[in-house]
This record gives C-alpha cells, structure tokens and sequence, in this order.
C-alpha cells in the first residue's frame, strides 16, 4: 500500500515528465481592413515573456511581408506587438507571421508558424470645410475654397477621384464636381 506521500510525490513526478500542451495563439489584430495607424499583435494563450532574464526577442519572433520598418516589443508577457515605424501603405494588404522556434515560460511551442493577413484600406474622406457630413451651407460661391481632411495622404489625381461637391437635384446645375487638389500638408 503507497502512503500519500508517497502517491503525492509520484503525481508530482508525472506532472513534471509531461509535455506541456501545445502554444496556442488567442488572438490576432488587426483583421480585415485596418486603419494605416493600427498597431499589430498577437495575444498568447500563456506567458513567453515572463521576466527580463528569460524573455524571449520579440524581433526574432515577427515577420511582416511586405517588410514595413518599425519595432517589435512584449506588451506584457503574453501579448507580442509590432509598432510600425510610420502609416502602412493604404492598399496594400500585409501578411504576419509567427515563427514556431522559441519556447513560452512552460516550456511550450507552436506547433507550426502562426500566420494572418489584413489588408489596410485606401484614404477616406474624414472632413471638410466648408462642406461636411454635419455642415450643409446654403449657398456658395463659384470660387469658393474647401479645406478637406483624408486619412491618409493622397496621391496626385487622387483629389480628383475621391473629393467632389454633390449638388442636390433641385440645384440649377445638379450632379457631382470633382475637387482639385492646391496643396497637401
């Protein structure tokens, strides 16, 4: 008959000796179409970065193709994040992956590289003076000037396809004039 000392230390025994289940990743962002500002990041289903002396390098962890410049860093220990360095590209759609090589706390891996995709979306119209969504002048005037505000910055002709004046049908001219772009800042 085994004393509960001793069934306690075999338990313990066996505990040890078995693998720790896989890694697994909880979350990923961002999904789908992303603003140009969205940071990137991936949620763990335990800890990897437990303390300054056995922290994993977040750099060695991350690719992003495209390659955009920035920094990788641990938010806390389960959270990896990727602070791009500037806008990403509107248009363009990015893949990220994780790589399987590196060990959480337990001692737990991947069992393959973690991969996702999204796609950041082209500029969007945000405001404008002296026409917006919430301002609806009365009249204007033939040379009036507009101030408008987009996303992202846009490229030349851009203006043109994405910026216009829409007269409503009971206007003496009704339909849409294109803006033109002075100057961008």
């Amino acid at each position: 008959m085994w004393s509960p000392r001793v069934l306690a230390a075999l338990v313990v025994a066996v505990a040890a000796t078995e693998p720790p289940t896989p890694l697994r990743v909880l979350s990923s962002s961002p999904s789908g179409e992303a603003l140009p500002t969205a940071p990137i990041q991936v949620i763990f289903d335990r800890p990897v970065a437990g303390s300054l002396d056995r922290s994993v390098d977040p750099a060695g962890l991350l690719r992003i193709t495209p390659a955009i410049a920035g920094r990788a860093e641990w938010r806390d220990p389960v959270t990896l994040r990727f602070l791009p360095a500037g806008p990403l590209t509107p248009g363009t759609s990015y893949t990220v992956t994780i790589a399987n090589t590196f060990e959480a706390m337990d001692g737990s891996r991947l069992e393959e590289p973690f991969s996702y995709t999204f796609s950041v979306g082209g500029p969007t119209l945000l405001t404008g003076l002296p026409v917006s969504e919430g301002e609806h002048p009365r009249f204007l005037t033939a040379d009036a000037t507009f101030e408008v505000v987009f996303s992202t910055p846009l490229a030349p002709g851009q203006m043109r396809q994405l910026g216009y004046v829409e007269f409503a049908s009971t206007c003496r001219a009704p339909g849409a004039i294109p803006l033109q772009a002075r100057r961008q800042r």
